[in-house]
């Protein structure tokens, strides 16, 4: 089966793809356009530009959080998700080293499906 070079079937795929990705980007445009202002220009009107509070804001929510709802910063959560990723790299590296060896060096029934089971 040939699949045919037509142009109006490439010109709606990439439409179509192209709306699909300001579908995505949008938001996160949006949401970083308003980490940048004050609350009270937010509440007013979206701003289509950054604005001049980025620095401002971003070390608000990083070192001190929100304090009027006894919000956790930021920046302690990021490095509570560094350690519980570091240790369950780990830990799943330690296990699956230990299931290599014990796969390649000792022979045991149902040797071969546990290791289709991990490929």
């Amino acid at each position: 089966m040939m699949v045919e070079n037509n142009p109006y079937r490439t010109i709606l795929t990439h439409t179509i793809l192209i709306m699909g990705i300001a579908v995505i980007i949008f938001p996160i445009y949006i949401t970083l356009v308003a980490s940048t202002h004050e609350k009270k220009d937010i509440a007013t009107s979206v701003q289509p530009w950054l604005g001049d509070h980025l620095i401002e804001n971003y070390t608000t929510v990083l070192k001190s959080g929100k304090k009027t709802v006894g919000g956790v910063p930021v920046g302690q959560m990021m490095v509570n998700s560094l350690i519980m990723s570091v240790g369950i790299v780990v830990g799943k590296i330690e296990i699956s080293i230990i299931s290599a060896f014990a796969i390649v060096y000792f022979r045991f029934p149902l040797r071969m499906f546990f290791s289709g089971l991990f490929f």
